[in-house]
């Protein structure tokens, strides 16, 4: 990368997501089954249980992250493109709302 180079800014990625999926179970959500950027993932309450992201639309592609011990609260932005979409597994009845392009 040489001087001058810019790169976008995940904040505005962010900002401008507008599709999002609310999952309340201990389940398998394929949030997005095409191309998309991955925004956040918002922790809102329930049963807290590991949470894990996958890039693709099935369990056991390409892992984004493993989120070990979530807390009411907590915001945590990715910005991640997934051209072969993104599937959240929740081990337990935690609330998350995941936001995307």
């Amino acid at each position: 990368m040489g001087r001058g180079t810019r790169f976008p800014r995940i904040s505005t990625e962010i900002a401008e997501a507008n599709d999002f999926v609310n999952i309340a179970t201990a389940t398998e959500t394929v949030v997005k089954a095409t191309s998309g950027i991955l925004a956040t993932v918002v922790i809102n309450g329930g049963t807290m249980g590991a949470i894990t992201i996958y890039h693709g639309t099935v369990v056991g592609g390409v892992k984004i992250a493993t989120i070990a011990a979530p807390s009411a609260g907590m915001v945590l932005p990715y910005g991640v493109h997934c051209p072969n979409g993104i599937t959240v597994v929740t081990a337990a009845a935690t609330d998350i709302t995941v936001t995307y392009l």
